[in-house]
């Protein structure tokens, strides 16, 4: 048996629920931070929807209550054992982020479903992410063969299913002075806007353009202002 790997995944300072703009996900967000969670959750969203941000904020939550929480991507599996998910029941929560990444992939299928009846037995709380519905996973370009396991399939899809809508333009700017307020600045709806307007529409890309921003407008002590913003995206070429 291969050794198991060391979960070494520090949780960013911004998966916080209090820098989550809910939008039109209000009723999951609320679902998220009741108590106790359900025993099995998949939540499903297009790439920049919030998914990590979310299972992160959930980890966050509860070991601020004592918990025992693990998160794991599977986005790089082929860099992983499935070793690792050994003795992650004992856990009270554990996320596995991009399950998408390993449908079709016979080890990887029966090393999850195993692990899901491991933590059925234990009583912990697992947390699903795709950027698709199960259907849609099973026969997408990437998982030709669809699920190599269809228990795996059932149980997943036996849990509370939730599907992480998209920000509309307005919430997007909504979310970065949301965002923006949450890091102590003052970002103007002007500002916002021209953001959205000249930079790639992933909220995950703004996110980061909006923490780039901030550390400029510090470095010149400046307010963040339509003015500024144009002439900070034209001298960093954006």
């Amino acid at each position: 048996m291969s050794a198991q790997l060391p979960l070494a995944v520090a949780l960013p300072d911004t998966a916080r629920w209090a820098n989550y703009y809910s939008g039109p996900n209000l009723e999951i967000v609320s679902a998220l931070r009741a108590s106790p969670l359900p025993p099995v959750i998949f939540l499903w969203g297009g790439a920049g929807t919030g998914k990590t941000h979310l299972m992160q904020a959930t980890c966050e939550s509860v070991s601020a209550e004592a918990g025992q929480t693990q998160y794991l991507s599977l986005q790089d599996h082929h860099l992983l054992d499935t070793a690792i998910l050994e003795d992650l029941e004992h856990s009270t929560l554990v996320c596995i982020d991009d399950m998408h990444a390993i449908v079709g992939n016979t080890a990887w299928e029966h090393a999850l479903f195993h692990f899901y009846n491991r933590c059925s037995a234990a009583g912990a709380h697992i947390f699903f992410s795709a950027r698709q519905n199960l259907a849609a996973i099973e026969h997408s370009r990437d998982a030709a063969q669809g699920f190599a396991l269809p228990d795996l399939r059932s149980r997943i899809a036996a849990g509370l299913v939730y599907h992480l809508r998209e920000l509309s333009d307005d919430d997007k700017i909504a979310a970065l002075r949301h965002r923006a307020a949450y890091r102590g600045l003052d970002l103007p709806s002007d500002a916002a806007q021209y953001l959205l307007r000249h930079a790639p529409r992933s909220t995950s890309v703004l996110f980061a353009l909006l923490e780039r921003l901030d550390w400029a407008a510090l470095a010149a002590q400046r307010k963040i202002t339509r003015a500024f913003l144009r002439a900070w995206m034209e001298e960093n070429g954006l």
